[in-house]
């Protein structure tokens, strides 16, 4: 992920979990938002770009798989089979 990604990363992080994740309130994910921004920049995040789009991502800290996220759109399209 470059720098100049995450506000896009982000956003598929917090959509993704708002939907996998409706019986926790909104305002716990939106609160965490600037948190999770912050974990980014301490993490390993690789983006699945196709189009110069980003479809999704990986994010790794150390040797532990932290998450995959995948754009709704892009979701049952092979995506996180790319990583």
């Amino acid at each position: 992920m470059q720098p100049k990604e995450i506000e896009v990363v982000s956003d598929i992080w917090l959509q993704g979990n708002l939907e996998a994740h409706s019986f926790v309130k909104k305002n716990y994910w939106i609160n965490n938002l600037n948190s999770v921004k912050e974990q980014f920049k301490e993490a390993d995040i690789y983006v699945f770009v196709d189009n110069e789009q980003i479809m999704g991502f990986a994010g790794l800290q150390k040797n532990y798989l932290a998450g995959i996220f995948v754009k709704k759109e892009y979701q049952n399209h092979g995506v996180a089979e790319s990583y």
